[in-house]
């Protein structure tokens, strides 16, 4: 399978120690184990680090789950594969590529994305159930963070119930670079069961400033209970003593989460 050779890549960029496996089907997929630093734990967060994200890459990811785990939360951190398919071109004569017999604006792409959202969603499916199956020993909530595409993905699959509801959901910006599939977002999230923090940060892309308000406002038309949407500003500075101290975009994206989590009377 095409991300077989990428989780073979995370596994041996680390020490057997420094990770646990976790069989997904036919495929050893490397996750982070970082257990609750208090006696008591709050429950599970998942935290799923986008093979594409610039925001929240394997090394913050991690970082976040140390932060996390501070405050009582036991946290998986799960690395994500971005699956590809093949280009497709629409089989068109030269004045149909012009979009002058065929009426197509000339700005739109005859191709599809080359992006596979099928088979990302069917491998998220079963990765998500391995992961609740895994943390079974461990009471409390469950909590889902992912950004970008999977966090597109993750709440198509939610609001379809193809995945177990999880307690609360974070998003980063999500985003599909498909037009379709990206305007249909925000009555995504409406849809959803389950709490949905909604955090949009700066210059991600294009996809995602696109639907920024409007998952705000479908959320308050449609009535949505336990959404939250806030930004997380562009320029972030701050002055520490400390070398090993943890980056300041992790501090206020944790922040943002106990918030949360607490608002919910967690």
């Amino acid at each position: 399978m095409s991300w077989a050779s990428f989780y073979s890549d995370i596994s041996n960029a680390f020490l057997p120690n420094e990770l646990s496996q976790l069989m997904v089907g036919d495929t050893a997929v490397p996750i982070f184990d970082i257990p609750a630093s208090t006696p008591l734990s709050r429950g599970v967060v998942y935290i799923l680090a986008d093979q594409s994200s610039n925001e929240l890459n394997l090394t913050q990811s991690k970082a976040l789950a140390e932060s996390l785990s501070e405050k009582g939360w036991h946290c998986i951190v799960s690395p994500i594969p971005l699956i590809l398919g093949n280009p497709v071109w629409a089989e068109n004569t030269s004045e149909d590529a012009k979009g002058e017999s065929s009426g197509a604006h000339p700005r739109i792409d005859s191709r599809s994305t080359q992006l596979d959202y099928q088979a990302s969603a069917q491998h998220l499916v079963v990765l998500l159930n391995a992961l609740d199956n895994y943390s079974q020993g461990h009471q409390g909530f469950r909590v889902i963070v992912s950004q970008g595409m999977t966090a597109a993905q993750v709440l198509d699959l939610g609001a379809q119930e193809k995945i177990a509801a999880p307690s609360a959901l974070v998003t980063l910006s999500p985003f599909w670079p498909e037009a379709q599939i990206n305007r249909a977002i925000p009555d995504v999230i409406a849809s959803t069961s389950f709490p949905v923090l909604d955090l949009s940060l700066p210059n991600v892309n294009a996809w995602a400033h696109q639907t920024a308000s409007k998952r705000r406002h479908k959320a308050a038309t449609s009535l949505k209970l336990h959404y939250r949407q806030q930004s997380i500003p562009a320029q972030i500075s701050t002055f520490s003593l400390m070398d090993n101290d943890k980056p300041p975009y992790i501090h206020i994206l944790s922040g943002h989460i106990i918030g949360w989590t607490r608002y919910l009377g967690w």
